[in-house]
């Protein structure tokens, strides 16, 4: 395996890989017979090897070439070197590569109904662990999702995993939608349309610009999740945050995920127990990446207390105007999604549903 490396197993991973359960891959079966064959496995990753998500890689990597007695090869480029994060759907499409883990603006550029996995949330939410459930069962119950990838990509998801919350980090005391009027607001995408539909300002930043950003005052706070306040070290530049739940990590005004997409050609070309290996280690990624971002999510919140920094939690009817200016740009996403053919609004609520249950 290129790039191979040892690393340590979480004996957490593997508890959590018994709390988040297999589920049954979305392409059709392999052929039931091992036999003795290599098969090559092509594994693009946009950003570092050194961070949770590339270590992952790298742990699957090596557990499934060991499980299948060295009948699972893999090749695992990082940073960019062989298809850039841009590229990476179309290489995904054509099985230039064979598998990517993949981020909500990549998901974006070829889906309309998978962006639910980056919707704005009007419900509660239950903690990390039950949205990862969650999210799961979904791709389980609608298979439009993975009908979707497949038109678009020619893949499907073979797991998806949950990051943090996103919440509002800064030097501007936010605890009311009126508060947010005037503000500048580095935020994104659906959450950036709705900063400046509430009346603030969104600024979109790279990321080696956070930092410099609310220092010098290019923005008074940033809409992302914990483990960017701690990897940008952000803790040292704000003081204030504002928290869309009654907890500081499992609340937020969307819960992105990531996940691992798969080249449907691969996959089918895979005897049974080799796709089942695959996927049981991938499964296992999910969980080490899980367990790693909850260290760094409690890291950061511990930090913000430790140096004094004010939280508001923006919990009940106090959290209802923020959930009500949502559904403009929910009922226009609903409209993209009815005019490519899918019920996102049916979609959407079995999601809220399903959190609300969890």
């Amino acid at each position: 395996m290129r790039n191979r490396r040892t690393l340590p197993i979480l004996l957490l991973a593997a508890i959590l890989i018994g709390i988040l359960g297999a589920c049954g891959g979305g392409g059709s079966g392999g052929a039931s017979s091992g036999g003795d064959d290599v098969h090559k496995i092509v594994i693009s990753y946009y950003s570092s090897e050194s961070i949770p998500p590339g270590q992952a890689i790298l742990n699957a990597a090596e557990e499934a070439e060991e499980k299948s007695n060295g009948r699972l090869q893999f090749d695992t480029y990082f940073s960019g070197t062989y298809v850039s994060k841009n590229d990476t759907m179309s290489a995904l499409k054509t099985g230039m590569i064979d598998m990517a883990p993949v981020e909500a603006t990549q998901i974006a550029s070829v889906s309309v109904l998978n962006q639910i996995f980056n919707a704005l949330i009007q419900g509660d939410v239950p903690d990390r662990a039950k949205i990862q459930e969650v999210y799961v069962k979904m791709i389980d119950d609608i298979p439009e999702l993975n009908g979707e990838m497949l038109d678009a990509v020619n893949s499907f998801w073979l797991y998806p995993y949950v990051l943090g919350g996103y919440n509002i980090h800064g030097n501007k005391k936010i605890e009311s939608i009126d508060d947010l009027k005037g503000a500048k607001i580095e935020a994104h995408a659906q959450m950036g349309q709705y900063v400046n539909m509430l009346g603030g300002t969104a600024v979109e930043l790279d990321a080696g610009d956070y930092y410099n950003g609310l220092m010098l005052g290019t923005v008074d706070s940033q809409i992302c999740h914990w483990a960017i306040v701690n990897n940008s070290q952000l803790n040292e530049v704000v003081k204030y945050h504002t928290v869309f739940g009654a907890t500081e990590v499992g609340s937020g005004l969307n819960i992105p995920a990531m996940g691992y997409l798969i080249n449907k050609d691969k996959w089918d070309s895979l005897p049974a127990d080799l796709q089942g290996i695959l996927k049981e280690a991938f499964i296992g990624a999910a969980a080490f990446i899980f367990a790693s971002d909850a260290a760094t999510y409690e890291k950061a919140v511990n930090v913000a207390k430790e140096d004094g920094h004010e939280f508001s939690y923006i919990t009940g009817a106090a959290k209802k105007p923020w959930a009500d200016a949502m559904q403009p740009i929910l009922d226009d996403w609903f409209s993209q999604c009815e005019a490519a053919g899918y019920d996102g609004r049916g979609a959407y609520e079995k999601m809220i549903q399903m959190f609300a249950s969890a």
